[in-house]
């Protein structure tokens, strides 16, 4: 009897644990629960890493979901993208688009370029910085002056103070995307 009732109970998870991984067409209803509304669809909330980057007009790179104003990385594409500044991508980049998208997964992460300067640990590398070490502290491009929460000034830039600081991005507009609060200038991962 137990394994009849084992038999059937794996019989009937397999497929809704299949089912839970892919996006789901919202069709105007609310999202299930452990599910978030994104661009139209109901998205598993463990499909997303919560890396989210300022969409580039109307769409967003391979492995992204649309939500609002940014596009989501889904987890399933570990390679990050950003957006292309003028024309070119950094060395480890492959131009798509709006977007420059890593080759690798092993390709260090590179962000713009304000002006002639990059932060510390970071090398100029075009319209680009690129970081020195595998595993930098990130940085943001201030705006208006201004740095989020836990990062501390450094020239033109915004440093993590530290590997647990959250991460940061541009606001766009008014609102910041799914599992981002509002800070200032800034969205900041919750």
């Amino acid at each position: 009897m137990r394994n009849t009732f084992l038999a059937a109970f794996l019989a009937l998870a397999v497929p809704i644990t299949v089912l839970a991984q892919a996006p789901i067409s919202q069709k105007g209803e609310p999202c299930p629960n452990g599910y978030l509304a994104v661009d139209k669809f109901c998205v598993p909330m463990s499909s997303i890493t919560k890396t989210a980057i300022p969409k580039v007009g109307e769409s967003c790179p391979k492995g992204y979901l649309a939500d609002g104003k940014y596009c989501a990385q889904m987890s399933s594409s570990p390679k990050a993208a950003i957006p292309i500044v003028g024309g070119f991508c950094p060395k480890g980049y492959l131009a798509a688009g709006r977007y420059c998208a890593q080759m690798s997964s092993i390709t260090k992460a590179a962000i713009p370029r304000v002006g002639e300067s990059c932060p510390k640990s970071y090398l100029a590398e075009g319209k680009y910085c690129v970081p020195m070490s595998s595993s930098p502290k990130a940085a943001i491009p201030k705006i208006g002056g201004y740095c989020p929460n836990d990062y501390r000034p450094e020239g033109k830039y915004c440093a993590q103070m530290s590997s647990i600081t959250k991460a940061a991005i541009p606001r766009v507009g008014e609102s910041c995307p799914k599992s981002y609060l509002v800070d200032g200038k800034f969205c900041v991962l919750r």
